[in-house]
């Protein structure tokens, strides 16, 4: 199980984004990430699908952000992000 909180996040950041998409889905779907909004988690999904998918690759990098997507929490995000 993993247990990623908001500080941890901004230090480990470089490190997670070369994480695989299993645990990157891991992560994400646990109860026990701590953030301050969601939109944190939404802003790492898409800066992490564009490291590991390439601009030729932009439909599956579309197709695995909305398959992640479907673990946020878009009630906890800001108005502006939405």
């Amino acid at each position: 199980m993993y247990y990623i909180s908001f500080f941890e996040y901004g230090r480990f950041e470089r490190s997670l984004v070369g994480f695989p998409l299993n645990n990157i889905e891991a992560i994400i779907s646990s109860n026990v990430l701590e953030v301050r909004t969601e939109d944190v988690v939404y802003n790492f999904l898409c800066k992490w699908a564009k490291a590991k998918y390439s601009q030729s690759q932009r439909y599956v990098r579309r197709a695995v952000v909305s398959q992640l997507a479907s673990h946020l929490w878009f009630y906890y995000m800001n108005v502006e992000t939405l």
